[in-house]
């Protein structure tokens, strides 16, 4: 159909698009705030946790250590200083080493270890299965790295022998404080008392008793759950009146009664 009607051109209309909108976007500065917080809070977390900053670089060592336990120290260097937990280290310590008595691990910020290992004093030796260890005033059982000076000369121990060979369990409870106490007494008094060497000190199933070596060629069987000084007073009096009968021992586990061989 064509148009012919002049009007209908006359006054064209223009259309034009709907002004757009520009988008403007911000933030709030309570929101700018958090993102700066929680970016600090990974600088610090890495710096704490993941720079070598903190990782133990130094380890000072104070006590007398086997190899072993310096292997294991030396495992400590390059971990992070802030994340040492002493605590199942020091056990691991003690069970490699059964003479350390207690191990102090102080950290140093930023990069230092302080371990300060207390090792055991010994205060008799003890041979079970041919082999000697010591035991300290407590009664706890261990080895040492150097014997001989607390088997021979002036750091000489008593020395118990076990007759029966039980197996030694390491860093275990193996005497009582009253035991140790007996047998330095013992060590002590027949020398000085009665010019008596112990050449060798006994024990079989228990530590109840002991079975002493002499020079005299005679043994001294005692009581170590009884009185020390009865036991001593009955002793020299039967070496005053019977020492030249005495061949074999002189037993002094029963209180108020002396027998001998």
């Amino acid at each position: 159909m064509l148009y012919n009607n002049k009007k209908f051109y006359k006054n064209p209309k223009i259309y034009s698009s709907t002004p757009r909108k520009n988008f403007e976007f911000s933030l709030s500065p309570g929101l700018i705030k958090f993102i700066i917080f929680l970016v600090l809070l990974g600088v610090i977390a890495w710096f704490l946790f993941m720079s070598s900053y903190l990782k133990i670089k130094n380890i000072e060592i104070t006590g007398s250590i086997n190899t072993e336990i310096k292997n294991k120290i030396d495992e400590f260097y390059g971990k992070n200083v802030l994340l040492f937990r002493p605590g199942k280290i020091k056990e691991d310590l003690m069970k490699e080493q059964s003479s350390i008595e207690d191990v102090e691990i102080i950290r140093g910020i930023p990069d230092t270890l302080k371990v300060q290992i207390s090792v055991r004093t010994p205060a008799i030796s003890w041979k079970s299965q041919n082999k000697v260890y010591f035991i300290d005033s407590d009664g706890y059982i261990f080895e040492l790295q150097s014997q001989d000076e607390y088997l021979q000369g002036d750091k000489k121990l008593p020395q118990i022998e076990d007759t029966k060979n039980i197996p030694i369990e390491l860093g275990t409870k193996a005497a009582t404080p009253d035991f140790i106490e007996f047998i330095l007494e013992v060590n002590q008094k027949l020398p000085s008392d009665f010019n008596i060497k112990v050449n060798n000190i006994k024990v079989a199933e228990t530590t109840f008793q002991i079975e002493i070596e002499t020079d005299q060629g005679f043994r001294i069987i005692m009581n170590t759950m009884g009185n020390l000084e009865n036991q001593i007073k009955a002793l020299k009096k039967v070496l005053d009146e019977k020492r030249q009968d005495i061949k074999e021992y002189v037993d002094l586990r029963i209180e108020g009664r002396v027998y001998y061989k």
